[in-house]
């Protein structure tokens, strides 16, 4: 099994989540599409306040997602495909 570089697989995944939540801006802010998160917080996607922090929290959170599954995937790796 091939060695993941864990800073290429974390910006990978923070890329998609950028692509994502710019196309949730779009599809549920601009086009006013139903969205499960305006029943949580009513009129998110028209405050900038809480679409920044929830920008950052989803860039964050993809960033630690894919420096974790590059960690357990070589580690994974160099025990020969056995987790333990």
């Amino acid at each position: 099994m091939a060695k993941l570089d864990e800073k290429v697989v974390a910006n990978t995944l923070v890329l998609f989540a950028l692509f994502a939540d710019i196309t949730a801006w779009i599809w549920h802010g601009l086009l006013k599409q139903p969205s499960f998160i305006n029943l949580i917080y009513p009129g998110f996607w028209q405050n900038p306040r809480l679409m920044v922090f929830g920008l950052v929290g989803s860039l964050v959170a993809a960033y630690i997602y894919g420096l974790a599954f590059a960690k357990i995937w070589n580690h994974v790796s160099a025990k020969g495909g056995r987790l333990w």
